[in-house]
């Protein structure tokens, strides 16, 4: 319960006069540092940002590489914006490798860089790691913007790392912050929830059809937890639903959870897209290194 109160604490600690709303996307805006004055100030990396807000993240790659190679342009800013469009075309090894090691990242990114670290400590299942990067990020958050997408963030880190209690209790909130996507923050936190009332509680809330339709899915993530303290899972899903224990033991092999956009979506397989989009991703880490490489 410490745990539990020091966390959610956390959304309330970093007061700001520059509060901004949620447009529904569980991703923090860009910092209004200096770092984003030295971008206004510098026409190659106000070009590689604006590549990026254009959904062009590669350009910003190939324009933002010289300023790299270069030790008098390697600027924080120029680190920053580099990281930012490795992470639009899924280069979360460029991503820690461009940000690990950096001594301004907790003084100058507003908390952004460690919310990069952390999505790419999740990339490569780096799950206490990511935890101490979610935790910072949100402590080093400006806007309630901010707050409200490093929150859910420091989730799914929770998540990972089998603290369920005290991510069902961040889902929940998030929930509410976010309305659009309000149902699949409840089925987040239903799959959390150790406590049947409460799964029952979260799900009462679901309305959308495509949200409901994985209610199954999610109850049966949250029997396996179950399972894993010795009680069958096949046995829990009859129990409750009379369905045969054939079928859920297969979904019980094959059921995942889906992070990587922050979706709270069960899934049975890994798709040939998922293999294509690694395959891209590798490639992107060769081209990024041949052009950054002196």
């Amino acid at each position: 319960m410490k745990r539990l109160v020091i966390t959610l604490a956390l959304l309330v600690a970093c007061s700001s006069s520059h509060d901004a709303d949620a447009s529904g996307e569980v991703v923090a805006g860009s910092s209004t540092s200096a770092i984003a004055r030295s971008i206004a100030q510098s026409g190659e990396l106000k070009a590689a940002q604006d590549a990026i807000d254009a959904g062009h993240p590669w350009r910003a790659t190939q324009l933002v590489a010289p300023l790299l190679r270069d030790p008098q342009k390697k600027t924080p800013a120029a680190v920053l914006v580099a990281a930012r469009a490795a992470a639009g075309w899924g280069g979360w090894s460029v991503v820690d490798k461009l940000l690990v090691d950096e001594q301004w990242i907790d003084t100058q990114s507003d908390g952004e860089a460690r919310e990069l670290l952390t999505r790419a400590a999740f990339d490569r299942g780096a799950d206490s790691t990511s935890l101490g990067y979610a935790s910072a990020a949100l402590q080093q958050s400006k806007t309630k913007a901010e707050r409200e997408a490093r929150a859910v963030l420091l989730a799914r880190a929770l998540e990972r790392n089998n603290r369920f209690d005290t991510a069902a209790a961040l889902y929940t909130r998030a929930s509410a912050a976010f309305p659009s996507i309000r149902d699949w923050f409840l089925l987040r936190a239903a799959g959390s929830e150790s406590d049947s009332a409460r799964r029952a509680a979260d799900f009462s809330g679901v309305k959308m059809p495509v949200a409901k339709a994985r209610v199954v899915w999610t109850d049966a993530r949250a029997l396996r937890r179950r399972a894993r303290r010795g009680e069958p899972l096949r046995v829990a899903w009859r129990d409750r639903f009379g369905a045969s224990t054939q079928i859920v033991g297969r979904a019980g092999q094959c059921a995942s959870v889906d992070d990587s956009a922050g979706a709270p979506i069960l899934h049975p397989h890994t798709s040939r897209l998922d293999r294509r989009e690694a395959s891209r991703r590798r490639v992107g880490q060769g081209l990024h290194e041949s052009l950054t490489d002196r």
